[in-house]
């Protein structure tokens, strides 16, 4: 191959060169010239890649030649990892979003239902409170009756790692009429 390329080099400095060339020797240059150009392009791509060679003519080190091989394995397995941790990361958001108003909406109805029980004059109304924030799946944490308001905080449970609880307060009593 490489004798093939050296005569067609020498074909073609000849004739840029005008040098004196005997008619036969020139043609079969030229028949080399096409028949070596003719093997190089039937070869596969990967094949013609000359890579780095020193001036001796020697290639440094064979094990850098395909250094590149397998990388868009690597390529496409870092896509799909970091797609699935930014699709993991918005799933958890949007258990913290769900959770926190679960969370707003039982703190709500603890409040209303034991602000109704202390109007009825019930004795305990924070029991009331942990029925209804019970009905939500949501546990009590502090309920606190002042005169005719009752305050209470409420938590829910999430899945997000690094937040395992959600809570809200809420506060809720008869309005003064003015």
């Amino acid at each position: 191959m490489n004798r093939l390329r050296q005569r067609m080099r020498r074909a073609v400095s000849r004739q840029t060169a005008k040098e004196p060339v005997s008619e036969w020797q020139n043609s079969q240059e030229l028949v080399l010239a096409s028949s070596a150009q003719k093997e190089v392009a039937s070869q596969p791509r990967d094949s013609r890649k000359q890579g780095l060679t020193l001036p001796s003519g020697r290639k440094p080190l064979k094990a850098f030649e395909k250094c590149d091989e397998g990388s868009g394995t690597i390529n496409g397995v870092m896509l799909i990892a970091v797609t699935a941790i930014l699709i993991s990361a918005v799933a958890l958001g949007g258990n913290l979003l769900l959770c926190i108003s679960e969370a707003r909406s039982a703190a709500d109805q603890a409040a209303i239902a034991g602000a109704q029980s202390a109007r009825d004059g019930d004795l305990d109304p924070c029991l009331q409170s942990h029925a209804a924030a019970s009905a939500n799946k949501a546990s009590l944490v502090s309920c606190k009756v002042v005169e005719e308001d009752v305050t209470v905080k409420v938590a829910v449970k999430t899945v997000v790692p690094f937040a395992p609880l959600v809570s809200r307060m809420a506060r809720a009593g008869p309005v003064e009429c003015q």
